[in-house]
């Protein structure tokens, strides 16, 4: 059975195809390292993505939003890179609503756990996977 967090790797995968270098890690040496490298001419130094998935929203409206399983040591490799001038993003993808959320890894640190449904989709405008492009990720990663 594929996993969620497989499941969106394997549509950003096909997605992505043709469009940017990339490299999968399953990283046993370094378990907190983010899920994806990538590299794309318009995006200097690539970059790293941490694949978060939610199966839905909160019972509860104004329940502040935590992103997938994100551990202790991956968000704080994730703060170290940052620190460092490295960029990183945090892609949640939210099943119920087939909506994607790409937070640069500064906003994914700091609101982690502290923005509602409303204020998440306000700060950081999903993109719904079905008229998703690969230039909208491409644009998402840039900022």
């Amino acid at each position: 059975m594929v996993k969620h967090e497989q499941r969106l790797w394997h549509w950003l995968r096909d997605k992505m195809d043709g469009q940017w270098f990339h490299e999968r890690f399953e990283n046993r040496l370094q378990p907190n390292a983010p899920d994806l490298y990538y590299a794309h001419p318009t995006i200097p130094g690539g970059g790293w993505i941490e694949l978060k998935v939610n199966l839905g929203w909160p019972a509860q409206k104004p329940t502040k939003i935590r992103w997938g399983k994100w551990t202790l040591g991956q968000q704080h490799w994730m703060r170290q890179h940052a620190e460092s001038g490295g960029r990183a993003h945090l892609m949640l993808w939210v099943i119920e609503t087939d909506e994607l959320f790409v937070l640069n890894s500064r906003d994914a640190l700091a609101y982690q756990g502290t923005l509602s449904q409303e204020l998440l989709r306000v700060m950081h405008p999903p993109i719904k996977r079905r008229d998703c492009s690969a230039d909208t990720i491409l644009d998402k990663l840039r900022r």
